[in-house]
């Protein structure tokens, strides 16, 4: 009795300290038209009705360490936590119907800064703003300017144009960098484009 009873207090200690620990950067999900979901620990989903987005494919939304709206985009638009345009947040690299437009960065070792990854398909000229060769660019966020509600500090940086709609990130072996990978355009040989993102 007395083992099992150890065995249960350390079970519960360690997932208490383990919930202490937990990171809710994923907290928050905006998508579709004007839709959102909060996803609350133990809780059922909690749909939300502040979007300010429509976007028939692609988002990417991040949240703090605690669980509070950073931003959310389209790939194209970035809106920041109270639901407007970003300070330079409008006419990014991307189009609407790319099924994976956008993936959200933190960059390694800088809380306060993000890597806003976008795709352009298309070779369609815009209703308004300049002319975005199709490819995989980069913007750069400071989500400290404007109070917290952050701003596009860099944008629209070439990455690469050969690539495709497929785009995802994974943590590197050593856990602190990150990889970002896309799917080549060209040929065989070119399927998987990578980059490490390290401190």
């Amino acid at each position: 009795m007395l083992k099992k009873n150890r065995l249960l207090n350390s079970l519960l200690i360690f997932f208490v300290i383990l919930n202490s620990f937990s990171q809710r950067e994923t907290e928050h999900w905006y998508f579709g038209n004007r839709a959102a979901i909060k996803f609350i620990d133990n809780q059922r989903p909690r749909a939300l009705s502040n979007s300010n987005m429509n976007t028939p494919y692609g988002s990417a939304t991040i949240s703090d360490k605690n669980g509070n709206l950073l931003f959310y985009t389209s790939g194209a638009t970035v809106f920041n936590a109270n639901h407007s345009t970003m300070e330079n947040g409008a006419l990014l690299a991307s189009d609407n119907e790319v099924l994976q437009t956008s993936i959200i960065i933190p960059k390694p070792g800088s809380p306060n800064i993000y890597y806003l990854i976008t795709l352009k398909d298309k070779n369609d000229p815009p209703p308004i703003g300049d002319f975005i060769e199709p490819g995989l660019y980069f913007s750069v966020i400071d989500i400290n300017k404007n109070g917290g509600l952050g701003e596009v500090t860099k944008k629209n940086l070439t990455i690469t144009d050969l690539v495709s709609e497929k785009l995802t990130a994974v943590h590197a072996k050593d856990g602190k960098s990150i990889w970002l990978i896309a799917f080549g355009k060209q040929s065989i040989t070119e399927c998987c484009i990578r980059y490490l993102l390290q401190l």
